[in-house]
C-alpha cells in the first residue's frame, strides 16, 4: 500500500506546460505534513494500512510514503533494488526479510536518511514531449439545461429524491417538446420505478438520428419494464423477454451509434448472460470490450473476471482482477479479487479453478490483508440496475 499510495504522490506534482513537462517535483503539503506531525515507524509504513490508522497516523503514512517513494524512485541504483524487492514479495517474503536482502537500508534508520534526502535539493524531470493539437468543439445547451441540470445530477449520481424527480418531472411542461427535458423525464420516471412510463417518454427519442444516449436511456427503461413485468408476483416464465428484447436491440444501436459506449455493451452482456448458460464467444468478447473500454468501472471489471474464470480463461482473469486487487480503496471489490488471483495461483499446473472452487473462495470471509478495513460496500454480481443514469 506504501508504495501504491507513494507513487500516487509522486505524479500528484506533475505539470504539463506546452511540450514542457515536469514530473517529481517535491510536494509542499507532504513536506508541510512532515514538519510538523509525529512520523510514524517505518516497519508500519512498509506493512500498514492507512485505513487501520487514526487521522493524523494516515496523514503521516502518506507523506512518509510518498517521501520514500520519491527517495527510491529518483536514483537508478535504488529503483533497481525496488524492482526487486517487490519481486520478492511476489514470491512470499516478509516485507521485513525482502527489504533487509534487496533494499539494504536498515528500517530503523530510514527516518534519519529520508530526512537528510529532503534537506537536500530534491530533484526532478523535466521532459520535453511533443504534444498533438487536440480538435476542440463546443455545443450549446437548451435553455432547459439551466433548471433541470442540476436535480438531474443528483440522479446520475443514485441519490434521487422526491424533490429532483419531482422537479424533472416539472420540467416537461415547462419545456414542452424539449428533448432535454423529455431525456430527464423518463430518466427520472426510471428511478422513479415508473418504468412503464419512462417507455413512453423515450418513445419518440429513438427515432432515426438519435444520439447515443437517447437510445441508451430508452434500453434503460425498456430493461426496467422487463425486470419489472419478469420480477412480479406469479409472472409466467416469459414475462418481460419482450422487453428484454427491446432493450438489447436499444443498446445495440447504442453500440452502433457510439462504439465507446461501455455501458451499453455492458448492459446488452447482462442481458443475453441472464440465462446462466456457459457465454459464447462473441458474448464473451461483448463483455471484455467493455472492460477495455472502461477498466475504472469495478462493477464491469468483477464481471468480466469472474466470466472469464467461468469460461476457463483463469490466466486473463488473474491479469485483469489483479488490478483490483491492488487497489487501496477497493474495500469490498479488492478483497474478492485479491481472493480470486489467490485461488488461481493456487491451481495445480496452471489448470482453471472448478465452479466449486470459485463459489468458496467468494464465500470466504478470510482475507488478512483486509481485516482492519472498513466493511465491504460493493457486491460482487450485481444485476442490473434500472435507475443508472
Amino acid at each position: 500500500t506504501w508504495f501504491i499510495e507513494g507513487f500516487a504522490e509522486y505524479y500528484s506534482t506533475a505539470d504539463v506546460d506546452g511540450e514542457r513537462v515536469t514530473v517529481g517535483k517535491p510536494s509542499q503539503n507532504q513536506l508541510g505534513t512532515l514538519s510538523y506531525l509525529p512520523w510514524i515507524g517505518f516497519d508500519e509504513v512498509l506493512t500498514g494500512s492507512p485505513w487501520a490508522m487514526p487521522p493524523r497516523e494516515r496523514a503521516a503514512f502518506y507523506a512518509q510514503s510518498w517521501l520514500l517513494t520519491h527517495y527510491l524512485r529518483r536514483d537508478q541504483a535504488r529503483w533497481a533494488t525496488t524492482v526487486a524487492y517487490f519481486k520478492a514479495l511476489r514470491t512470499g517474503m516478509s516485507a521485513g526479510d525482502a527489504w533487509t536482502k534487496h533494499v539494504g537500508i536498515s528500517v530503523d534508520g530510514l527516518r534519519a536518511e529520508l530526512t537528510r534526502y529532503a534537506d537536500r535539493n530534491m530533484q526532478y524531470s523535466i521532459l520535453t514531449t511533443p504534444l498533438a493539437e487536440p480538435s476542440i468543439s463546443i455545443t450549446a445547451l437548451p435553455k432547459s439545461a439551466d433548471k433541470l441540470m442540476l436535480p438531474a445530477i443528483g440522479i446520475a449520481f443514485g441519490s434521487a429524491t422526491e424533490s429532483s424527480i419531482s422537479a424533472l418531472r416539472a420540467g416537461l411542461a415547462s419545456f414542452p417538446g424539449d428533448v432535454f427535458a423529455i431525456d430527464l423525464a423518463a430518466r427520472a420516471e426510471i428511478a422513479a420505478g415508473n418504468a412503464q412510463r419512462a417507455v413512453e417518454l423515450t418513445r419518440p427519442l429513438v427515432r432515426e438520428g438519435a444520439t447515443a444516449e437517447q437510445l441508451y436511456v430508452a434500453g434503460m427503461a425498456a430493461l426496467a419494464l422487463a425486470q419489472a413485468r419478469s420480477e412480479s408476483d406469479n409472472a409466467p416464465s416469459d414475462a418481460g423477454e419482450n422487453d428484454y428484447a427491446d432493450a438489447a436491440n436499444l443498446f445495440v444501436r447504442t453500440v452502433r451509434t457510439d462504439p465507446m459506449h461501455f455501458r451499453a455493451l455492458y448492459r446488452y452482456w447482462q442481458i443475453r448472460a441472464r440465462s446462466g448458460e456457459v457465454p459464447d464467444q462473441r458474448l464473451q468478447d461483448v463483455l471484455v470490450q467493455a472492460y477495455n473500454l472502461a477498466p475504472q468501472a469495478k462493477e464491469i471489471a468483477m464481471a468480466a473476471g469472474l466470466m472469464l474464470l467461468d469460461v476457463e480463461r483463469a490466466k486473463e482473469a488473474r491479469e485483469l482482477l489483479a488490478a483490483i486487487a491492488g487497489d487501496p480503496h477497493g474495500e469490498g471489490a479488492g478483497s474478492v479479487a485479491r481472493r480470486l488471483v489467490q485461488l488461481v495461483d493456487s491451481m495445480p499446473n496452471g489448470r482453471s479453478p472448478t465452479q466449486q472452487e470459485i463459489g468458496a473462495a467468494l464465500s470466504s470471509k478470510s482475507d488478512a490483508t483486509d481485516t482492519k478495513r472498513p466493511p465491504p460496500e460493493e457486491g460482487v454480481r450485481v444485476p442490473p440496475q434500472p435507475n443508472e443514469a
